[in-house]
């Protein structure tokens, strides 16, 4: 049976004792009616010893490689059903070396992964090669499905990863040191996305933890009612901080989406415009429907920083076609009341459904940006013709002279 070429050998804690290894298998692969392989199936796993995959009494010091090595150049699709603890070891899940492969992980409803040790499991996603663009890795976790991780990285070679939080939760801790979750990666062609829809949540406590954005095309999106929260502890033990193009070797192009009025965006720190590489860009785009936009809620005396280093475009891009004006025409896209304002401007402003009017970067610990009306076009029939009428008296008025 042809073991996957990542999964290593651990070393034992003793002489006398051995720990598990769990690794896929490349050759016995079994499908379920919808063309799905069940991560539980014990067909589908080598084990030496038991117990297999999916036992909540896995000993520490199991470790899993999936969708690696030789399964790379396939198209899988792996189901996660009940609870699968990694207590110490590496998961990872990746198409890169095939250069149309596209595997996916899905944690369902009633499925957990814990790959959450404090100091050892790392979670990656297209980290095993480079060259292959049109590879795809990428983890579903749906309404009831839990994925706990300490470290997380997307996206280090080419190709496209994205985690994508659809009603389930993602619990980040951090790692010991603040370990990141990280979209960074050296080539030019790399994607990486975190989507989180549905009522999901993305939730990290851990003090000192830094999500880094720094691939090719980083985005993060948070719709509906989901959260995103980096939940730091006022400073002590580090900040939880959010960098937006941290210094890379290819220009980004990042972007932080905020989808309706009802998504909850925390952070401790927030740097948006950090990058060192010239052409490079970074959005806050907000997507209003009837009652609003969401806000950029800083907390524990943290810091939104919006300075760049002259390389960077900062755009904002805020969209009100299905905004109500009623409502107001001052809308706070960012709010510091339990933080600071750390300097620093948008470059570029883009306002559609309305006209923009202005931006207020310090009034009340709040960043509001300031609209008016786009007059509909009977107002501008109107407009005409009332000019119309006057050029026709004044020139009537000239002949009779």
């Amino acid at each position: 049976m042809k073991l996957l070429s990542n999964v290593k050998k651990l070393a034992a804690f003793s002489a006398a004792t051995t720990l598990p290894i769990f690794s896929l298998t490349a050759a016995n692969w079994a499908q379920d009616a919808t063309g799905t392989f069940n991560w539980e199936d014990a067909v589908n796993w080598s084990t030496n010893p038991s117990p297999a995959p999916g036992d909540t009494g896995a000993a520490t010091g199991e470790i899993a490689n999936i969708l690696s090595g030789s399964l790379q150049n396939r198209n899988l699709v792996v189901d996660i059903n009940s609870n699968l603890p990694v207590a110490t070891g590496n998961v990872r899940i990746d198409a890169s070396q095939g250069a149309t492969a596209s595997n996916v992980l899905n944690i369902n409803n009633g499925g957990t992964l814990n790959a959450n040790n404090t100091t050892t499991t790392l979670l990656t996603l297209n980290e095993g090669g480079t060259n292959n663009p049109g590879a795809s890795a990428t983890i579903n976790v749906f309404t009831g499905g839990t994925l706990n991780a300490s470290q997380i990285r997307l996206a280090r070679d080419e190709g496209t990863s994205s985690v994508n939080v659809n009603g389930g939760a993602v619990n980040w801790t951090g790692g010991g040191g603040g370990a990141p979750f990280a979209m960074r990666t050296d080539s030019a062609n790399a994607t990486a996305e975190l989507n989180i829809s549905n009522g999901g949540t993305f939730t990290s406590d851990n003090n000192g933890a830094q999500f880094l954005m720094g691939s090719a095309t980083s985005l993060v999106t948070v719709s509906g009612s989901s959260t995103f929260q980096m939940l730091g502890n006022s400073g002590v033990g580090g900040r939880a901080i959010l960098n937006m193009n941290t210094p890379n070797a290819v220009a980004t192009d990042t972007k932080i989406s905020l989808d309706g009025s009802s998504a909850t965006f925390v952070v401790e720190d927030i740097n948006l415009f950090s990058q060192t590489v010239s052409g490079s860009m970074a959005t806050l785009e907000l997507t209003a429907d009837s009652a609003g936009v969401s806000t950029v809620d800083i907390i524990n005396s943290g810091n939104i920083n919006l300075s760049s280093d002259g390389t960077t475009n900062s755009i904002l891009d805020l969209d009100l076609t299905n905004y109500n004006l009623a409502n107001g025409t001052s809308l706070v896209i960012a709010d510091y009341t339990n933080g600071n304002y750390n300097g620093g401007t948008f470059d570029t402003i883009n306002v559609t459904g309305a006209n923009f009017d202005s931006i207020d970067y310090l009034t009340g610990s709040l960043i509001t940006v300031n609209v008016t009306a786009v007059p509909e076009p009977a107002a501008y029939a109107l407009l005409f013709g009332v000019t119309g009428l006057v050029f026709g008296v004044i020139q009537r008025r000239k002949s009779s002279k």
